[in-house]
């Protein structure tokens, strides 16, 4: 037997005679801790003596100390070597300096024997502490050399009433804790596993994401005090909600159109709501697809060649990772680009809408910055003019039963005039041309119908128009009273039902009823 393994077992049976003294081999902790005494030293002497153990032999000296954990309440170290009697003490700073010279009774104290780690504990939150350590010998009732350090320990962590959770579904969670801090350590974990997540932040919430459906987690949090972490709070546990698959809605031709076509862009447009749009775009014909992801229900598509026609589609997620088929292919074509190489509009560019007996509405559908309108009566040397930056104009005051001329030019988008189309005629209706009776459902369309904006026409020929609009299944009513046959209604909702009527003022006065 060697020399260090008799002196080990000497001691260890003397720290099992002397439990009173508090020797163990174990951790000591405070503060259910004994003081050194003189009768007791004097009992480890003589036995030390009696065993023919060398006393230097009994002194190792402490080579480092490492704090293992703090929390609020306990602090953990290590000792190297283990070998020998141990004394240790703590006292809180306060206004003393570390190494000051204090009253024993200002320290809480006690001893191990053999042993690596000493915990402290029952100690309080957010006060800084003085530690020591130091080994005993022969003779002695203190250690000759004190090993010191001053630990502080943490804050209490936060209380459960304080840890909210906020958002739940299938895939993740939204938590936030009631209290201010720099910074905060959020830890989550299954029920009843080894691994967590760790993710730091510097607001007081928190979202898990991509969790497993129907399951238990538990979710920590601990806050920046003073400079050092908190403790860790207590586990708040949930259940992630079941995943329900979710079947997206059927997108008709209604939810996709285009918008501000030009030479070489084009929005896209979808009215269904959702979280994500994938558009699709080819140019007409080809074989492979061109693929973009918004999270708006719009897409500006540029770099496009003019004068082409090209094929769209899109589908939506309606729900996270749910998403509906892709919709029909739609067609748009691209304008000419016509560069400096601007002329004159022929016949192909014209055409005349919404004519009744006192108005009428002229096109010409060649792309420019600015339209000039001329038009007078067949026959006449007066023309009245007007200039637009939109491709019509919509005349009024016209004579009923009357042919009328008119002609356009264009301003290019290089800022050059085309010259004087051809001239073309249209003629007005006859003042009573539609008997004035209450408008059946032949009298009644619907034009230039977007995601937003609709445009009511009535033929039934009349003085005055009083149009009417509501939500389908609302009882509130829109009223418009105009001169015109038709009305153009704004702000509308996108993907509803509206229900609309007319009751048209004849040129005799009276009013028909209202249309169905």
């Amino acid at each position: 037997m060697t020399n260090f393994t008799f002196k080990t077992i000497v001691l260890v049976v003397f720290s099992f005679l002397l439990t009173t003294a508090s020797f163990a081999q174990k951790p000591v902790s405070a503060p259910a801790s004994l003081s050194p005494s003189i009768g007791k030293q004097a009992a480890l002497n003589k036995f030390l003596s009696d065993n023919s153990v060398d006393p230097n032999d009994t002194i190792a000296v402490i080579d480092t100390v490492m704090l293992l954990e703090k929390s609020s309440s306990d602090m953990h170290f290590r000792i190297d070597p283990k070998e020998g009697a141990t004394m240790w003490r703590y006292r809180p700073l306060g206004d003393l300096p570390a190494d000051a010279e204090v009253q024993a009774d200002l320290w809480t104290s006690g001893m191990s024997m053999d042993t690596c780690c000493i915990s402290l504990e029952n100690l309080d939150a957010e006060t800084e502490y003085v530690v020591q350590f130091g080994r005993m010998g022969i003779g002695q009732t203190d250690p000759a050399i004190w090993y010191s350090m001053v630990e502080m320990t943490r804050c209490m962590g936060p209380s459960l009433d304080q840890l909210k959770l906020v958002g739940l579904d299938h895939s993740s969670a939204s938590m936030m804790v009631e209290m201010e801090s720099e910074a905060f350590d959020w830890v989550l974990k299954r029920v009843g596993s080894s691994t967590a997540r760790h993710i730091e932040t510097t607001t007081n919430n928190i979202e898990w994401t991509n969790l497993p459906a129907n399951t238990a987690h538990e979710c920590r949090v601990r806050y920046m005090c003073g400079g050092i972490w908190s403790d860790y709070s207590s586990a708040d546990i949930f259940t992630t909600n079941e995943y329900e698959e979710i079947h997206c809605d059927t997108l008709t031709n209604d939810h996709v159109y285009t918008s501000d076509i030009n030479t070489n862009y084009v929005k896209l447009n979808c009215s269904m709501a959702g979280n994500k749009y994938s558009w699709g775009l080819r140019e007409a014909g080809s074989n492979s697809w061109t693929i973009f992801t918004t999270e708006t229900d719009h897409y500006n598509w540029t770099s496009l060649k003019s004068g082409k026609t090209y094929e769209y589609k899109v589908k939506v997620e309606c729900q996270e990772d749910s998403w509906s088929d892709w919709s029909n292919t739609h067609y748009f074509t691209t304008k000419e680009d016509y560069g400096n190489s601007c002329y004159a509009p022929t016949s192909s560019y014209m055409t005349v809408k919404n004519i009744s007996y006192n108005s009428a509405s002229t096109y010409c559908v060649m792309d420019g910055y600015e339209y000039h309108w001329a038009i007078k009566p067949y026959g006449s040397n007066v023309w009245i003019d007007h200039t637009t930056t939109k491709n019509y104009h919509h005349w009024t005051g016209l004579h009923y039963n009357t042919k009328y001329e008119y002609k356009v030019k264009v301003k290019c988008h290089s800022g050059s005039w085309t010259g004087w189309s051809n001239s073309y005629w249209f003629t007005t209706h006859d003042h009573y041309q539609n008997t004035c009776t209450t408008p059946q459902g032949h009298h009644m369309s619907v034009k230039d119908l977007t995601y937003h904006s609709a445009i009511t026409h009535c033929s039934v020929d009349g003085y005055e128009y009083h149009w009417m609009l509501k939500e389908y299944g609302s009882s509130h009513w829109v009223d418009y009273t105009s001169h015109d046959n038709f009305y153009s209604w704004t702000n509308l909702h996108y993907n509803t039902k509206y229900e609309y009527k007319v009751k048209v003022k004849c040129h005799s006065g009276s009013w028909t009823g209202w249309s169905n």
